[in-house]
C-alpha cells in the first residue's frame, strides 16, 4: 500500500491531498492546472512539499516531520513525464538500459524484466540502434515507458502518457501501457485529463479540482456522473458507452455496435474486427428527446427509455434516461416544463450517427 499526504502552496491555490493507494492503477483526473503534475513530481522527488509524508508499505521515502527526503533514484519510482525526456546523445538501447536493475530471485519467466521482454512487449526491438531524434512521438513514449520499467520500479508514475499523440498513435500506445503494467504487476499512478485514457488504464480514479480531491471511485461510476453535479466536466462526454462491434456496412457508411448492456447503435464507418471492443462518447446536448415516436427522420439511432431522474441547476436540466444503458440528455429548464417531463415517463431518444464519437 502507498500512503501519500502532501501540502504544496501554488500560485493560485494550495495542493492539499491525502490518499491511500491500494488499487493496481489509480488515475489522477482533472483539467489542466489543478495540481496533477505537481503531485506526481512531488512523488518522484522532483518537487519538495511544504509538509507531508510518502510511505511505500513500511518504508518512508519522504517525511517533513522526520526530516526524511530520499533522492529520486533511491525511491525506485519509474517516472515517465509527458515529453518523454530521452537522452538525445544515446541510442534507444542505451536509453532503455539507463538505470537498469536485474530482477530479484523470485522473478522468472514472463514476469522477469529484461531488455528483450520489455522491447517485445512494447514492440520497439527494431528501434534499438536509433537515436531519439529519429523516433516518432509514439515511439519516444514507448521507449520512455520501457526505460522506467527496466529500472524495476515499485511504482510507475505516468504523466499524461499519451496526451501529445494523435488518435491513431494513442490507440496503439495505450494497449502497450496496459499490457506491460499487467504483465509485470507494477502498481501505477497515472495523471490524465482524458476520460478515454482513464477508462482504458485505471482501476480507480481520483478527481482533483484546484488542489483538492473532489471525487473518488470506480472510473465509470465517477466519470459518467452528470455535468450539473459540478461544472467540472463541462464540454466533456457525459455519456460513455463501452461497446463491441457487431457489423460493418461500408456502403452505408456505418458500423454497428452494441453496448455492454445491449443497446444497439450505428456509428460512423471505420474498418475493424468484428467483436472488437470500443469506447464511445456522446455529449448530452447531442441527444434529442421526444414524448412521441418520431417518424421521417434521417437520424439512424432512435430508441426508447424511461426517465430515471431529472436534475436541474442554473436553468439547465440533466435528464437521465434508462434505455438499457443510462443516457444523459441536456435540456433547458423550459423544455422540461413544456414537455411535462418527470421520472417514470417513457420517452424516445434521437441521436445522429456522427454525434457518436469513438474514443478508443
Amino acid at each position: 500500500m502507498i500512503h501519500v499526504r502532501l501540502r504544496i502552496p501554488l500560485s493560485e491555490f494550495e495542493l492539499s491531498v491525502s490518499l491511500d493507494l491500494e488499487r493496481p492503477v489509480t488515475a489522477l483526473f482533472g483539467p489542466s492546472g489543478v495540481g496533477k503534475t505537481t503531485f506526481l513530481e512531488a512523488m518522484a522527488g522532483l518537487r519538495r512539499p511544504l509538509e507531508g509524508e510518502i510511505r511505500v508499505d513500511d518504508e518512508i521515502v519522504y517525511s517533513s516531520d522526520r526530516g526524511i527526503s530520499l533522492a529520486p533514484e533511491r525511491r525506485r519510482f519509474g517516472f515517465v513525464p509527458q515529453d518523454a525526456l530521452l537522452f538525445p546523445h544515446l541510442d534507444v538501447r542505451a536509453n532503455l538500459l539507463y538505470g537498469f536493475r536485474e530482477g530479484g530471485p523470485g522473478e522468472s519467466g514472463a514476469r522477469a524484466l529484461s531488455l528483450s521482454s520489455v522491447s517485445e512487449a512494447l514492440e520497439i526491438g527494431h528501434l534499438l540502434e536509433r537515436r531519439p531524434s529519429r523516433l516518432s512521438g509514439g515511439e519516444r513514449q514507448r521507449v520512455a515507458l520501457g526505460r522506467a520499467l527496466l529500472s524495476k520500479p515499485r511504482l510507475l508514475l505516468l504523466d499524461e502518457p499519451v496526451a501529445s499523440l494523435d488518435v491513431e498513435l494513442k490507440e496503439r500506445v495505450l494497449p502497450y501501457v496496459k499490457r506491460v503494467r499487467e504483465l509485470h504487476r507494477i502498481p501505477a499512478l497515472v495523471v490524465s485529463h482524458d476520460i478515454a485514457d482513464v477508462l482504458t488504464l485505471a482501476d480507480e480514479v481520483v478527481v482533483l479540482d484546484r488542489g483538492s480531491v473532489s471525487d473518488r471511485g470506480a472510473p465509470r461510476a465517477v466519470l459518467t456522473r452528470p455535468v450539473v453535479r459540478g461544472g467540472f466536466f463541462k464540454g466533456r462526454f457525459e455519456n460513455l458507452l463501452e461497446s463491441r462491434v457487431t457489423a460493418h456496412e461500408p456502403d452505408e457508411g456505418l458500423t454497428r455496435v452494441e453496448t455492454e448492456r445491449g443497446l444497439p447503435l450505428s456509428i460512423p464507418y471505420r474498418e475493424g474486427v468484428l467483436g472488437e471492443r470500443v469506447l464511445l462518447g456522446l455529449l448530452a446536448e447531442d441527444v434529442l428527446l421526444s414524448k412521441e415516436a418520431p417518424v421521417g427522420l434521417s437520424a439512424r439511432n432512435v430508441f426508447g427509455g424511461v426517465i430515471r431522474a431529472i436534475e436541474e441547476q442554473g436553468g439547465v436540466a440533466m435528464v437521465e434516461v434508462d434505455a438499457k444503458d443510462s443516457i444523459y440528455v441536456r435540456l433547458s429548464h423550459g423544455a422540461v416544463r413544456s414537455l411535462d417531463l418527470r421520472a417514470g415517463l417513457f420517452v424516445h431518444l434521437i441521436v445522429k450517427t456522427h454525434s457518436i464519437h469513438r474514443l478508443s
